[in-house]
């Protein structure tokens, strides 16, 4: 039997240095994988989504008529929990499960055959279809696939029939960046900077220090006291939010300077360790470089 390809679905995401999302499922509802048996259809995994194949006859019909009203619906699953940390998420998601709204991709406004963009919104699954199951945070929302023209209706010799590439696009969150250095009280007037020494980068990231103080905004405050009694707590942040990315920032470097002198910064640390995605912050134990 001679299988063609119907459609694909591919998960991008610019966090990635090649794109490819690994980090999320798609599978077909229940009524879904029906109409894809009864029909004869495949679903081939890939690694940031899934493969459409149809069996044709000699004359590149369908063994079984797809028709006009066909719709396919999967859910698009989250595998590795660490997506959410790097991914910009509409907050209506990140509510608790009975009552957060979910994404819905479609190609219900496609007209055409080939690469494009499933449109995407969100919607309350408690008022739209197909129902899911709330308690499951698992379920970042619904992919819709219509049998419409923008899927073959009639397949030519194998390979030579474009085939409809529906992409799912992932923005990566951005957040500012927080360094909190931890020092000895007494530092002879030395001056602590953090600075983005990398030539290659074309946007240095540049770096503020704040003052920091018992505000109840600033809970690590009181850990830090409590853990580091009588040392010296600085705080330094980037002055404009930073997207997470998949390669590390090299050459954030921790520096020091004597005060009123107009001598080159010494490099303490020459490559500071990026912050986690998942909160943005990055303690510096500098009491061990002493």
């Amino acid at each position: 039997m001679n299988y063609q390809g119907l459609f694909e679905v591919s998960i991008i995401h610019d966090y990635y240095q090649n794109k490819v999302c690994p980090d999320l499922n798609i599978e077909p509802t229940p009524e879904c994988r029906q109409i894809l048996a009864s029909h004869r259809l495949l679903v081939k995994n890939k690694v940031n989504g899934i493969q459409v194949i149809v069996p044709v006859t000699e004359t590149g019909q369908p063994w079984l008529e797809l028709t006009d009203d066909l719709v396919f619906t999967f859910l698009l699953k989250i595998k590795n929990p660490s997506f959410l940390d790097f991914t910009h998420i509409n907050a209506k998601f990140t509510r608790a499960p009975n009552e957060r709204y979910i994404y819905w991709f479609s190609n219900q406004t496609i007209t055409g055959i080939g690469l494009s963009s499933l449109e995407s919104k969100l919607y309350d699954p408690k008022t739209a279809e197909p129902k899911l199951p709330p308690q499951d945070r698992n379920n970042l929302g619904v992919i819709t696939i219509y049998n419409n023209s923008s899927l073959p209706k009639v397949f030519l010799q194998k390979g030579s029939t474009p085939t409809s590439e529906y992409q799912i696009y992932w923005q990566s969150k951005r957040q500012h960046w927080y360094y909190y250095l931890i020092t000895e009280p007494e530092t002879n007037g030395d001056v602590f900077l953090i600075a983005d020494a990398a030539d290659a980068r074309a946007e240095k990231i540049k770096f503020t220090k704040n003052e920091i103080n018992q505000s109840d905004r600033d809970q690590l405050y009181h850990v830090f006291t409590e853990r580091f009694a009588g040392k010296q707590l600085y705080l330094f942040s980037s002055e404009t939010e930073i997207n997470c990315q998949e390669k590390g920032r090299k050459h954030i470097q921790l520096l020091k300077q004597k005060q009123n002198e107009k001598s080159k910064p010494t490099v303490w640390i020459n490559h500071l360790p990026n912050p986690p995605n998942r909160t943005g912050i990055q303690v510096i134990n500098a009491l061990k470089f002493v």
